[in-house]
């Protein structure tokens, strides 16, 4: 994930690999190749299961490689999505969860607006006619009252569908794969009280699942104080070196 000048996923492939973690990084298929799917085959799975369950082979094919400790660490909707790879490959030794929702995806996005709303650089009133807006799309998720291939607050309804379609904390109960779910406390795109504390409350007696709160840490797990805002993203802060410390030392323990 690149926003601005976060740059999570090669902050995390360089520190794994610097503590000997072998890391396979690759662009999402939406990102490397737009042209390649059509709306309507937007599906969570054509987006974010299937070319891990690709890399995860291949990374067992490297001689280098131990193929019995191949872990898929996915954030946000690859969060989301990280129980269902599981799912379909049992053979993962583990999955880690970077501030994945617990809920569905679409209603995380009001909170967020709602969020931005409250700080001092955003006025409601311009906005207000923005949030009507949202919310009415999003009304529309909920009733199902769209087709694959309609575009729904920026995204396919194939996505929203097949999300809607998906339960991964009822996934994650059900599989057996040793799980790791992290999340900075200053996170106001995914919650930490609604999305990280439903994960250890619903998980809480489920074998070899380890949580991880992280103070001052935001969405894409850089540190800040007070209030987290989208300006944040521009920064070109690193990834928190805790965050790095903790993954690499729970994928080698397996």
């Amino acid at each position: 994930m690149t926003a601005g000048g976060s740059k999570i996923f090669k902050d995390l492939a360089e520190g794994l690999a610097s503590r000997g973690v072998a890391v396979l990084r690759y662009d999402r298929r939406s990102h490397a190749c737009p042209n390649s799917l059509s709306a309507a085959e937007w599906t969570l799975d054509n987006i974010t299961v299937n070319d891990p369950l690709v890399a995860a082979e291949q990374l067992r094919n490297i001689e280098e490689v131990d193929s019995e400790k191949v872990i898929v660490a996915g954030h946000s909707l690859g969060g989301l999505a990280a129980p269902r790879i599981a799912e379909r490959d049992e053979s993962l030794a583990g999955i880690a969860m970077l501030a994945g929702p617990a809920r569905n995806f679409y209603e995380i996005f009001i909170e967020q607006f709602e969020h931005l709303a409250t700080l001092g650089e955003y006025e409601w009133e311009r906005m207000a006619n923005i949030y009507e807006r949202w919310q009415s799309r999003i009304d529309r998720i909920r009733e199902g009252d769209y087709s694959d291939g309609d575009i729904v607050l920026d995204y396919p309804g194939a996505l929203w569908r097949t999300v809607d379609e998906y339960d991964q904390v009822g996934t994650a109960k059900e599989i057996e794969t040793p799980m790791f779910v992290l999340q900075g406390e200053r996170d106001y795109q995914v919650s930490p009280e609604e999305d990280f504390d439903r994960w250890q409350e619903e998980l809480a007696d489920r074998p070899n699942t380890s949580f991880e709160l992280y103070e001052g840490l935001g969405h894409t797990f850089q540190y800040g104080e007070g209030p987290a805002t989208q300006s944040e993203y521009a920064l070109s802060n690193p990834l928190d070196e805790t965050v790095v410390e903790d993954l690499a030392s729970w994928a080698t323990s397996l």
